[in-house]
């Protein structure tokens, strides 16, 4: 004889919380994070966002440092818009390889159709997606800037007074917010075609370039049409920083030297730029939403 028993309890109606759509939506956002910044994941997951984070922290370390040592050559360190121009491409590096893993893996698991079979509507899905890619990304557009301005603040090296301070805060934190967003939009919209991380990365990379390309070979530094410049994608966040920043057209010194800081569209006005900004970062959320409307619900 065994103790074993067969207990029939029928239905039980669930007794616990109910939190409803927003609490399912916050859970999607931090799961998404977590798979951003390889936590809860094996190690090789952690290395290229640890990378990259490094990469884009290492030159405002570097410069703290030099102003904490070597206060004599505080004016010989690049400004707030020169940095965001040097560590562009670890921003660029780093989008492209976040990006498909807050979409494919839904897609290809087909998690995607049980998350909008419950309370989760589609709007409310890619809106926590675009939250979570967009807040890992500020890691790298306004982190750096914000930790560059405060070192520099406390050592005396930093803009004069609290209206300086305050005024290149919100430049700061204009272009970081600016450009994550652009850039996190685009790169979803991309990831939406394909459930293949690979293959939403390197799809990501040749449309930056195809566009980088055609715009370079149209404008022509000006002389050709400089509307053209508004269609590269790589250098039309930068622009958008510097016009935030005030970077002037050309360079007031005497004598072109590294740190000079100059507008790469002069002939462009900075109503453009902040439209081109607007118009891609809107025609991205189309084509993002559209492909989401077709997805089958489970």
């Amino acid at each position: 004889m065994t103790d074993a028993r067969i207990l029939d309890r029928g239905y039980r109606r669930y007794e616990g919380p109910r939190l409803g759509p927003m609490s399912a939506l916050r859970s999607i956002t931090i799961h998404t994070l977590r798979r951003i910044l390889g936590l809860r994941r094996p190690a090789r997951a952690k290395v290229l966002p640890v990378i990259v984070i490094l990469i884009a922290y290492l030159p405002a370390i570097v410069i703290v440092g030099i102003a904490s040592f070597a206060k004599f050559a505080v004016n010989e360190l690049p400004s707030y818009a020169g940095y965001f121009g040097t560590v562009f491409t670890s921003v660029l590096l780093f989008v492209t390889f976040v990006a498909p893993e807050a979409l494919c893996p839904d897609r290809r698991t087909k998690l995607i159709g049980q998350y909008l079979a419950g309370p989760v509507s589609r709007a409310g899905y890619l809106a926590a997606k675009v939250v979570a890619v967009m807040s890992v990304l500020l890691l790298v557009t306004l982190g750096p800037q914000l930790l560059m301005l405060v070192a520099l603040a406390l050592e005396g090296a930093g803009p004069d007074g609290i209206n300086g301070f305050m005024s290149t805060l919100g430049r700061i934190v204009a272009s970081g917010v600016a450009v994550s967003a652009m850039l996190t939009v685009l790169a979803l919209a991309v990831s939406s075609f394909t459930d293949r991380k690979a293959f939403a990365s390197v799809g990501f990379i040749v449309f930056m370039t195809i566009t980088s390309i055609a715009a370079g070979i149209a404008y022509e530094d000006g002389e050709g049409r400089p509307w053209a410049a508004l269609l590269s994608l790589t250098a039309l966040p930068v622009e958008l920083a510097f016009r935030i920043f005030g970077v002037p057209a050309h360079c007031t010194t005497s004598f072109r030297d590294s740190e000079c800081d100059e507008l790469l569209f002069p002939d462009v006005s900075t109503a453009a730029v902040v439209g081109a900004v607007v118009v891609w970062t809107a025609l991205a959320a189309v084509v993002l939403w559209w492909r989401y409307r077709k997805v089958e619900v489970a």
